[in-house]
């Protein structure tokens, strides 16, 4: 399951009915996913159905049909996630709250999760960057369309950096970073020497031609 959903767009979604613990062992190569999945489960308790980029599992009953907790079946919630302008947000993560079930959404902003049976009251939980992150309950509704703000940052928020972070306060500029496995092994006797020509707007240079001597740091 884990390779099918690193190799391809689907993503497994089941709930706690499923005894997923039995090890089969399969050989498929550029075959169909529904090759793959009938080979998988041949034999087995589990059956599947494709919904979307989705592939629902749901625990196999004595007369061969799917079944859940409680003989319910688990409930699709479709929608699509959009911009305060109206456009459609790629890539937004949609996740069923207190499982590790969500998906994320496609270039029209449309989405699809299932609800499973075991969670009784379930909340969705959309979020992007760069907008602030929404908690939609469920209640009934199979179809939830969702509106995203675009989030304020604060001067006292942390700002992560390509080696570290900074409050936003203190970003007064660009930031640059030198990795020491890249001067390591460069013959000079300081660091200001290493760091001659690698820093970007930075213009490191002796101040005399003698051995020794300081160095002038200019941005």
């Amino acid at each position: 399951m884990e390779e099918i959903e690193k190799q391809s767009r689907y993503l497994f979604v089941y709930d706690e009915a499923c005894d997923l613990s039995t090890k089969v062992t399969v050989k498929i190569v550029k075959q169909p996913i529904r090759t793959a999945l009938d080979e998988m489960f041949r034999g087995g308790n589990i059956v599947y159905r494709i919904d979307g980029s989705n592939i629902v599992l749901s625990r196999k009953r004595n007369d061969g049909a799917a079944s859940s907790r409680n003989d319910n079946r688990p409930r699709n919630v479709k929608g699509k996630v959009v911009g305060p302008d109206g456009n459609p947000i790629v890539g937004a993560t949609v996740v069923v709250k207190g499982t590790a079930l969500g998906t994320s959404t496609a270039a029209d902003g449309s989405y699809a999760v299932q609800i499973p049976v075991s969670v009784s009251e379930p909340v969705l939980s959309i979020s992007f960057i760069g907008y602030e992150a929404v908690e939609m309950p469920v209640g009934e509704r199979t179809a939830i369309d969702v509106t995203l703000k675009e989030s304020s940052v604060g001067m006292d928020e942390v700002v992560v950096i390509g080696y570290g972070t900074v409050s936003k306060t203190d970003m007064t500029g660009s930031v640059a970073n030198v990795r020491m496995s890249d001067i390591q092994d460069t013959p000079v006797l300081s660091v200001d020497q290493a760091l001659q020509g690698r820093i970007a707007g930075a213009d490191i240079m002796s101040t005399t031609g003698e051995p020794g001597a300081t160095t002038s740091i200019r941005i």
